[in-house]
């Protein structure tokens, strides 16, 4: 049982005997099992797959709701103006609750950050809808008169709100049809 270092007549190299080396060594065919070879070699595309139909799932997701948001922005406006009617009958209250209302419209009905809106970006946006000029005209003097009252204090008069509202309505139908 004792393993005996043979003697090697070609050099200082020593060859060993015995008991072990007449045991089966495992091969790699042995250990390795058919599927878990295939499921080596298929695991990395069908995870790369399933990452990328995710992927997918969730543009499409996002766009859907991008879609709705843009569809239900004049109810939403038209909601919000009519609760500034309620509720508001100072100049500055009326403009800068419509300049709000004016700003979440545009921006979910272009799909722009509606925070940060000005009238440049959604210019530029209903411009490549095809927006006239006259509305363009109408829309930048109603947001530069909703600015000017947000940004200015001392000027509380009392104001009529149905007919601010009513003309800041007909500006955003216009638009609404060129969005269309």
């Amino acid at each position: 049982d004792q393993i005996r270092p043979l003697k090697s007549p070609g050099g200082i190299r020593q060859n060993y005997e015995g008991p072990d080396l007449l045991k089966k060594q495992k091969r790699f065919r042995e250990w390795a099992h058919p599927f878990s070879v295939l499921a080596l070699l298929i695991a990395p595309p069908v995870i790369a797959v399933g990452i990328s139909a995710l992927s997918f799932l969730e543009k499409r997701k996002h766009h859907i709701r991008r879609t709705a948001k843009a569809a239900r922005a004049f109810r939403v406006f038209r909601r919000n103006a009519a609760h500034i009617i309620r509720n508001h009958s100072l100049k500055s209250e009326i403009y800068s609750n419509l300049d709000q209302i004016l700003r979440a419209y545009l921006g979910d009905r272009l799909h722009l950050c509606a925070g940060a809106l000005s009238y440049r970006d959604a210019e530029k946006h209903l411009l490549e809808k095809g927006a006239d000029p006259d509305t363009l005209e109408d829309l930048q003097q109603l947001l530069t008169l909703c600015e000017a009252y947000r940004f200015t204090r001392g000027f509380d008069d009392n104001a009529d709100a149905k007919a601010i509202i009513r003309n800041a309505t007909r500006i955003i139908k216009t638009v609404e049809r060129k969005l269309k």
